[in-house]
């Protein structure tokens, strides 16, 4: 008897194919970049992000491609915004490590060095700060079909500087969302920061003053700090606003990545670099069975930066985080 295929069959179907499709095309971009970021990931490390010119279609194509391929598994297990905050966070502190792991000074901004036109390179080059931390977690949300917003803190003469997180909620209840600190969600009790549509005001007014299950509100952490867990004070939160998303986000197709890829020059670097870029790819598509050896066995080789080593033993601590407070 022949098969009958129903429509959720035959969708099923389909998007097994553009999955298949999408993860040939992340391969082949992959590709490129490992011929043009050794130089961009070396200047980086260097702390000269800006010191060659970026690769912008293929960068933000090939995130877009690595964002879908990540969320995917997450998507197929769950449709929980905590769930998928929290594992996202995870994922983000094991392939990246901040100036909370390194002392390195790092001082990326959305509004510099044409940030969001490098977004592979920062990416690739192990190291960020909140701005790419919670850009990951938030391009994750966004591509799982959840409400989520970029917040900043407030009160920056009183607590040294301002903060980038986010504000996720759903019909649960809200959270603030965080890679960068230690604390990965919590909520803060009769406080809503002012949405940027109709829509979204009125949605959080029904649902976003209570905490989601499992997530902690502001009051009960009073014990972790900015300084010891990077957990920002309540009054700097609440002092804090809503900030549109980054300029320059944009989502090429793949005609134009590749139109980048065909006119962008390569800069030569030292092999160290391109060894470098292979690690971390591996890393990136979850191929490393035993990452924190591979970083251990990459900072013992002769050659590194002061910076690189930094980066690279950072990393190898990371894979096996310390238990987190919330």
């Amino acid at each position: 008897m022949a098969r009958q295929w129903t429509s959720r069959g035959v969708g099923a179907a389909l998007r097994r194919n553009c999955l298949a499709r999408l993860d040939v095309e992340r391969e082949r971009l992959f590709d490129a970049f490992a011929k043009l970021g050794p130089a961009r990931a070396e200047t980086r490390v260097a702390g000269r992000l800006a010191g060659l010119p970026p690769i912008p279609a293929l960068e933000q194509r090939l995130f877009d491609l690595w964002i879908a391929h990540i969320t995917e598994p997450m998507r197929a297990r769950s449709d929980d915004l905590i769930e998928h905050a929290r594992a996202l966070i995870q994922l983000t502190r094991s392939v990246l490590v901040t100036q909370r792991e390194t002392d390195l000074d790092i001082r990326d901004s959305f509004e510099d060095d044409d940030f969001i036109k490098r977004k592979m390179t920062i990416l690739v080059s192990g190291m960020c700060n909140c701005e790419m931390s919670n850009l990951i977690v938030w391009s994750g949300l966004r591509k799982l079909g959840h409400l989520a917003y970029f917040f900043e803190t407030g009160l920056a003469d009183q607590v040294g500087g301002s903060h980038l997180l986010l504000y996720a909620f759903d019909r649960q209840g809200s959270a603030f969302v965080d890679a960068w600190s230690d604390v990965p969600c919590f909520h803060l009790s009769d406080f809503v920061p002012e949405l940027p549509s109709p829509r979204a005001r009125y949605l959080a007014s029904r649902f976003a003053n209570r905490p989601p299950p499992g997530v902690p509100d502001r009051s009960a952490l009073g014990h972790l700090g900015l300084h010891t867990h990077g957990l920002y004070p309540a009054d700097a939160i609440r002092a804090g606003v809503i900030r549109p998303s980054p300029d320059d986000d944009e989502h090429p197709p793949a005609s134009a990545a590749l139109a980048c890829v065909n006119e962008a020059v390569p800069t030569p670097a030292a092999a160290i670099w391109a060894d470098y870029v292979a690690l971390r790819r591996q890393h990136l598509e979850g191929q490393l069975e035993q990452p924190a050896r591979a970083y251990e066995q990459f900072a013992a080789r002769d050659g590194l930066s002061s910076n690189l080593k930094a980066v690279v033993a950072a990393l190898a601590k990371r894979q096996t985080p310390p238990s987190q407070p919330a």
